[in-house]
């Protein structure tokens, strides 16, 4: 049986917590990009919003340090927790 996103649960998807190492294990776009599958990411920062949260990640093994800040369902569907 196939399911989309829209129909898995809450259970389905993990916390968030500040420090995790999470891995993308699907391409995810966001407003601006294109995050690659395989794309490690550390949780920086949780932003509680009135209508969804925001996640700040920084994303691992870059030479410059770089920041992403995406709806949080973003990273509950597409990612996987690596370290935490």
């Amino acid at each position: 049986m196939l399911f989309y996103r829209s129909q898995l649960s809450r259970a389905d998807m993990f916390n968030l917590e500040i420090g995790q190492e999470l891995e993308f294990i699907e391409p995810a776009t966001t407003e601006d990009r294109v995050i690659p599958k395989g794309t490690r990411v550390r949780v920086g920062f949780i932003m509680p919003e009135l209508l969804e949260s925001k996640v700040t990640l920084v994303v691992l093994g870059e030479k410059s340090q770089e920041t992403l800040t995406v709806a949080r369902h973003i990273v509950t569907v597409h990612c996987r927790v690596v370290q935490g």
